[in-house]
């Protein structure tokens, strides 16, 4: 069964949250779900070249609490890895 995680914008300030509702802002509420498999994104490739070679797929664990990183664990490895959200393209 999989679970949806919100990733919640964190801010203190009221007239913050006021524009983004306004959408006077370039803050997003991303949507995603524990359990979907993974690969690297192209800017992944290119920045991680070594595990670009490896070519494989992952399964996401989670995110972190600011909601920018993903936590991996790649097919045949049992320690996942965090990566920013852009190093990660998601299979549908």
């Amino acid at each position: 069964m999989k679970k949806f995680i919100l990733i919640e914008v964190k801010k203190e300030s009221a007239f913050i949250l006021e524009d983004f509702v306004a959408g006077r802002s370039d803050m997003e509420i991303v949507l995603t779900t524990e359990g979907e498999r993974c690969v690297l994104s192209e800017l992944g490739r290119l920045r991680l070249p070594r595990e670009a070679a490896k070519n494989r797929q992952g399964l996401i664990l989670g995110n972190n609490d600011g909601g920018a990183a993903y936590r991996v664990r790649w097919d045949g490895v049992k320690t996942p890895y965090t990566y920013h959200k852009s190093f990660i393209k998601v299979l549908k």
